[in-house]
């Protein structure tokens, strides 16, 4: 029997990774984040609100999964 790796679980870590940066970007580079106002319900719902708050919040599940899947 040979220990192998799991190339499923190394496609993850990779998602993962990519995630991470995404997440990275979004809250440091690009400014939406700070653009936000949670009082205007129009532009809480555009598109690019939402992907960056999809994104932000991938990004720390996917911190808490790389972990896992490292340790």
């Amino acid at each position: 029997m040979s220990n192998g790796r799991n190339s499923n679980i190394e496609l993850l870590r990779i998602l993962m990774m990519l995630l991470i940066i995404a997440h990275h970007y979004i809250t440091d580079n690009s400014g939406i984040i700070n653009a936000i106002n949670l009082t205007d319900t129009k532009l809480l719902f555009s598109s690019k609100i939402l992907l960056a708050l999809c994104i932000g919040g991938g990004g720390k599940c996917a911190v808490n999964v790389f972990l896992l899947i490292t340790g």
